[in-house]
């Protein structure tokens, strides 16, 4: 069964209105800054679009909108916001 498949059964027997197949990434970036901090990226899956969103060990968090593909919700996330001081 494929992923979009995977969905839209799991969404029709648990009376879901909203899920995600999820691929959780863990990894380290250094950042514009010179700090090397831990990183979880969570591509998200909704069975028609692709989202990500990147969060380190600082609480700062780069997101995408929704992409018809990964390889442009990867382009299309705000890395940068990962470069900013502490909020």
């Amino acid at each position: 069964m494929e992923s979009a498949e995977l969905l839209e059964a799991v969404k029709h027997a648990s009376g879901a209105v909203e899920l995600y197949h999820v691929t959780t990434l863990k990894g380290y970036r250094e950042n514009k800054l010179g700090q090397t901090l831990e990183l979880t990226i969570e591509v998200k899956y909704s069975g028609h679009a692709y989202t990500i969103v990147a969060r380190d060990e600082a609480n700062r968090e780069a997101t995408s909108n929704e992409y018809d593909s990964v390889e442009s919700a990867i382009l299309g996330t705000h890395w940068d916001r990962l470069d900013t001081r502490d909020r």
